[in-house]
Parts: structure tokens; C-alpha cells; sequence
């Protein structure tokens, strides 16, 4: 018990000091945003989370693992999702709220599952604390936490690739201004398939622009 309260402490002042010295790069209303940004992106993770639940529940899917159930549950609700926002934009029901009703009516419903997922994650995560550590696999569990820690930060910064400026980010942007899907002659990739640009124009509906990183994350 004393080894692991040792593993304790030291995670906690390595995290300690990257958070001091993230602040010191960036000012505290930064942080604000990043935990506001942070939060909503978290309700339409478990959005999807719980719609893919109630429909593996519908077909009666039964057969496999808690934690299977949480990722099977987690595609197939984002790809439904993906379907529901494309049809929204092809009748042009492209509005604030209708978006915040489809990502928070499901949270609502289905607040039992939340409660069930929330006590595996609980469950799991003591587990993680308590753990026999030995000197490597704590070194390999820090180092992906920082690195994890890293490129969460990163998802925060404006986007600046071409992907994203072009079609990424752009397309969807255009949607949301139109209120609907619509032809955009001056743009060849608007013609391919928009699964993910579906799901970055929730991000945008509900948070900045930076909001598709951090579901991308």
C-alpha cells in the first residue's frame, strides 16, 4: 500500500507541475475555455455513447462484454448520428436547437445507462490507482498520460492544416450559415462522403471552432 501511495504522489506532482506550467504559458481564461469546451465535447461523446446503448438494447444484442458494449454502442451511435445530422441538412432543419435537443434528449432518456457506465468507469479507474505497479509499467503509464495530456492540448490550438481550412472545417461551416446541405460547385471534395464533417458540424453548432478537434481527440 505504501508503494502505490508513493506511485500516488508522484503522479500527482508530475500533473501538478505540467498544469502550473501550462498557465504559465497561456492565460487562466484559456483554461476556462478549454474546460468549457471540454465539457460539452464530453456530452456529446456520451450522446452517442448512450444512443448506440439504446439501440443494441432495441435488437436485443446481449451476447458480449460491458466494456465491448461501451465501444460497439460508441460507433454505432456516432454513425447514427452522422445519418441523423446528413438528413437534418438535406431537409435544412440546420438550427441551434434542434441540434441541442438531438445530443441532450438521449442523455436525459437514458440517464440509467449514464449511471451504469459511470459506476464501470469508477470501478475501473479505482483499479488503475490500486494497481501493483512496478517501476516500468508506472514509466510507460506516465509517459502515455503526458504524451495523451500533450496531444489533448494540441486538439485546442486554431486549425491551421489544409484538410481542415479546405473541407475539414470549411464545408461544415458553410452548412451551419445555410441552415442545410447544399450544392457547392467550388469545391470538389463537398462531392465525397461527410461522415466525420457530420459530427464536426455538431462541434460547431454547440461550441468554437476548435470544438471539432476536441471531438476528433
Amino acid at each position: 500500500m505504501k508503494k502505490n501511495n508513493l506511485y500516488l504522489y508522484l503522479f500527482s506532482v508530475i500533473l501538478t507541475v505540467a498544469f502550473v506550467q501550462y498557465s504559465k504559458i497561456y492565460f487562466i481564461e484559456n483554461i476556462f475555455f478549454i474546460i468549457g469546451e471540454s465539457f460539452i465535447a464530453g456530452l456529446i461523446i456520451i450522446s452517442f455513447l448512450l444512443t448506440g446503448f439504446r439501440i443494441l438494447d432495441i435488437f436485443k444484442i446481449s451476447s458480449i462484454s460491458f466494456m465491448e458494449k461501451n465501444i460497439f454502442s460508441f460507433g454505432i451511435g456516432a454513425g447514427f448520428y452522422m445519418l441523423i445530422m446528413f438528413f437534418l441538412g438535406i431537409f435544412g432543419l440546420y438550427n441551434s436547437i434542434v441540434i441541442f435537443l438531438i445530443i441532450f434528449v438521449p442523455i436525459i432518456i437514458g440517464y440509467k445507462d449514464l449511471f451504469l457506465i459511470a459506476k464501470s468507469v469508477i470501478e475501473k479507474l479505482s483499479k488503475v490507482f490500486f494497481y501493483n505497479w512496478n517501476y516500468f509499467t508506472f514509466t510507460l503509464f506516465i509517459v502515455a498520460i503526458i504524451f495523451s495530456s500533450i496531444t489533448f492540448l494540441a486538439s485546442f490550438a486554431p486549425p491551421t492544416y489544409y484538410d481542415s481550412l479546405v473541407y475539414h472545417l470549411a464545408l461544415p461551416s458553410l452548412y451551419k450559415n445555410a441552415g442545410k446541405i447544399f450544392f457547392i460547385p467550388f469545391n470538389l471534395y463537398s462531392h465525397f462522403p461527410q461522415n466525420m464533417e457530420m459530427l464536426f458540424l455538431i462541434g460547431l453548432f454547440l461550441g468554437g471552432n476548435v470544438m471539432p478537434n476536441v471531438i476528433s481527440f
